[in-house]
């Protein structure tokens, strides 16, 4: 459920659910609602101006979308830089990494590797594989891990 306050002139605020849509027409639960109270025996409501509510939802779609975009992008390079040459570039190995015992990244066994475990392998390293917590940042860390999931079969 999401709840929008809006502030009227004398400063109580006016709740607006947006039941119809997020719960398909059921009434909203009491307790998930914050009581307000009257102002004057009735509510006042402001006027919500649609396109300028509209506008500023396409803005803060358009600014965290192309931020989740370049996270992903950033994470592709990241992996093409480090791991390709032993995990190759579809996360199934490479003639290199083959030699060296590197996983598929596409494998059921490495997909249900928790996202802490397959964090702590790439900060810390494991068998052959050389550890990159000193070289990598962990938001960078986390990126990788994002990206070897989208890698499953």
């Amino acid at each position: 459920m999401i709840v929008v306050t809006f502030f009227g002139d004398d400063g109580y605020s006016l709740l607006y659910t947006l039941s119809n849509i997020l719960t398909k027409g059921r009434p909203v639960p009491a307790d998930c609602v914050p009581p307000t109270r009257p102002m004057n025996g009735a509510l006042k409501m402001k006027k919500i101006n649609i396109p300028v509510f509209a506008g500023g939802t396409a803005l803060a779609i358009a600014l965290v979308f192309p931020l989740s975009v370049r996270a992903q992008n950033a994470s592709e390079a990241l992996y093409k830089a480090k791991c390709v040459s032993c995990h190759g570039a579809d996360g199934r190995g490479s003639p290199t990494g083959e030699k060296l015992g590197a996983h598929d990244l596409q494998s059921g066994d490495v997909q249900k590797i928790s996202d802490k475990e397959l964090s702590d392998i790439i900060a810390n390293g494991k068998n052959k594989m050389p550890g990159y917590g000193k070289s990598l940042k962990a938001e960078e860390i986390q990126g990788l891990v994002a990206y070897i999931r989208t890698l499953k079969k």
